[in-house]
């Protein structure tokens, strides 16, 4: 086994137009509290982790770049419909992954990719 210094996922950022319209967004999604506000940053604790807003620059666009945060729900239909709800589309999926757990990708209001994995049964 590798030593490694890696401990768990601490936080989540998302880049986005308007830090405090996502943070409310997800609040209202995701459920939770709010962690941190400032002009420049917003954060709020969810499922035991903190996501965090920052706005979008040059450097870091809003929207699908490559990494995806996969969340773990109890029933992947009923978290779908929840998130179309909220105003997600469907972006890939769902679809049985190779170990067979049903996976999805949706789109939020702001771009960015969230990612939803089934708790195996």
């Amino acid at each position: 086994m590798i030593d490694s210094p890696i401990l768990s996922p601490q936080e989540i950022v998302y880049f986005v137009k308007d830090i405090d319209k996502a943070r409310d967004w997800f609040l209202q999604s995701f459920g939770g509290s709010s962690e941190f506000e400032s002009e420049f940053y917003n954060s709020i604790k969810a499922g035991g982790v903190s996501i965090g807003f920052h706005p979008s620059d040059e450097k870091t666009q809003a929207g699908v770049r490559g990494q995806v945060a996969y969340w773990l729900v109890d029933e992947i239909d009923t978290a779908i419909r929840h998130f179309i709800e909220m105003g997600c589309t469907i972006f890939r999926g769902p679809i049985k992954s190779v170990d067979s757990q049903s996976v999805v990708q949706l789109i939020d209001p702001f771009g960015n990719a969230i990612g939803l994995i089934e708790r195996k049964k």
